[in-house]
């Protein structure tokens, strides 16, 4: 019975991004959203919403060694999590294309742990969620930029530092840690719009997922045996995978949910947009993302439930 409770509170708050992300693919089918205008949310999303959420998670909480430890576990859960997929994906996809190859073993590393794990973390574990997720998404802020620059250009090279560092995420992360480490406190006239922006972020980036569900083609042809494999690694084996090895170590509760959750989630956004600033197939890509993204709807209960329940 503990199990099955876990899987209904798990499943009501995938529910109500569900809801938000059909308002994105509703109003996208009926054209009241356009591509040109889903792009200007996106780049507030990322640009300010996403700054502002890290900032607001840090200042919600008080300094302590505790919590600096948890800090340290968040950030080598994130080192964990994408080694397995990095590994995994070695041997894979080698029958397809260059540019599909490319966009699959991106899709199968790196998780979408901003636009869906800090919402479902807000919604399942507060404040403390946030601000965990927040730790994993800064380690994988630094990851994207540079194994994944990597695996999306087949090992050409072309990172870029200023990137690396100059990232809304980090830039967020660097002032979050200043102001926690500091034991700041911001000023109500500042916390309070920065607390504003923050709530945007689970509406925005439902929306803008569900928007660019609305192109997902439901016609299989051979080349979905690898969207297949991509979607095992992703919701499944990397996940588990990363929940034992973080139980081995120790941890426990909200923290050991709050490691497994962005390891549980579909595959990254940046999946379509690298794609298609480094001449892959970004169609292809889009596709991989919305099934991750649509079947995460079942596996992030059961996954979660499952490390809950221990």
């Amino acid at each position: 019975m503990n199990i099955l409770s876990n899987i209904i509170d798990v499943s009501s708050q995938v529910l109500i991004l569900f809801s938000l992300m059909m308002v994105g693919l509703v109003f996208g089918k009926l054209k009241i959203f356009t591509d040109d205008g889903i792009k200007q949310l996106t780049k507030l999303l990322f640009t300010v919403v996403t700054v502002c959420i890290i900032i607001h998670s840090f200042v919600s909480v008080e300094f302590s060694s505790k919590r600096l430890n948890e800090m340290l576990y968040m950030f080598l859960t994130c080192l964990i999590a994408t080694t397995l997929g990095f590994v995994f994906t070695l041997p894979l996809y080698r029958k397809t294309t260059v540019a599909r190859r490319s966009a699959l073993k991106f899709a199968s590393v790196f998780s979408n742990c901003g636009f869906m794990a800090i919402p479902l973390a807000q919604g399942l574990f507060g404040e403390e969620g946030v601000f965990l997720v927040s730790i994993f998404m800064c380690t994988f802020q630094i990851l994207i930029w540079t194994l994944g620059i990597y695996i999306i250009n087949q090992g050409k090279g072309g990172i870029s530092v200023k990137k690396i560092f100059l990232n809304p995420g980090v830039i967020g992360i660097v002032i979050g840690i200043a102001l926690f480490f500091l034991r700041i406190k911001l000023p109500y006239i500042i916390a309070s719009p920065v607390g504003f922006m923050a709530d945007l972020n689970t509406p925005l980036a439902m929306v803008i997922t569900g928007y660019y569900l609305k192109n997902l083609k439901l016609k299989l042809d051979k080349e979905d045996i690898y969207v297949g494999i991509c979607c095992l690694l992703r919701l499944a084996v990397i996940p588990l995978l990363t929940f034992g090895i973080m139980y081995l170590i120790g941890l426990r509760g909200t923290l050991l949910c709050c490691a497994v959750l962005p390891a549980a989630a579909p595959s990254a956004s940046n999946t379509t947009l690298f794609s298609v600033m480094f001449g892959g197939d970004g169609d292809y890509a889009s596709r991989v993302v919305s099934v991750t993204t649509l079947l995460s709807l079942f596996t992030i209960p059961l996954i979660m439930a499952l490390v809950q329940s221990v």
